[in-house]
């Protein structure tokens, strides 16, 4: 039988998602860091494995969950998508589907970009 190459990538892939599980797990518990013995768990800003235990989905799911039509929630989906981050989004809040024609609207989601930047995602 020919050899799997792969394999042992798909074990450290493996590693990698129950490790960062386990370090979500040991932040939420309120136990001191560091949440892993592995240094680059340690010291660098990872995804989590449940894109919805990441902060900014979380912000981007209750600014979504307060407009007013789907209409509205696909404009604010796309500009929330563009600027990926909890502060942008937070700041700008839901928009409306009249959002090209709504000068308000364009100067809140200009000046929240100015004010909080975007995300690096």
């Amino acid at each position: 039988m020919a050899s799997r190459p792969h394999c042992g990538m798909l074990a450290k892939f493996w590693w990698w998602v129950e490790e960062r599980w386990h370090v979500l797990q040991r932040r939420k518990a309120g136990n001191p860091a560091p949440w892993s013995e592995d240094r680059i768990m340690q010291t660098s800003h990872l995804c989590n494995v449940f894109k919805e235990d990441d902060a900014t989905t979380k912000v981007s799911q209750d600014v979504l969950a307060n407009c007013d039509s789907l209409a509205d929630a696909i404009v604010t989906a796309i500009s929330q998508r563009l600027t990926n981050k909890s502060e942008t989004i937070a700041a700008v809040g839901p928009l409306s589907c009249q959002f090209p024609d709504d000068l308000g609207q364009r100067a809140r989601l200009l000046n929240a970009i100015k004010e909080h930047g975007f995300g690096g995602a």
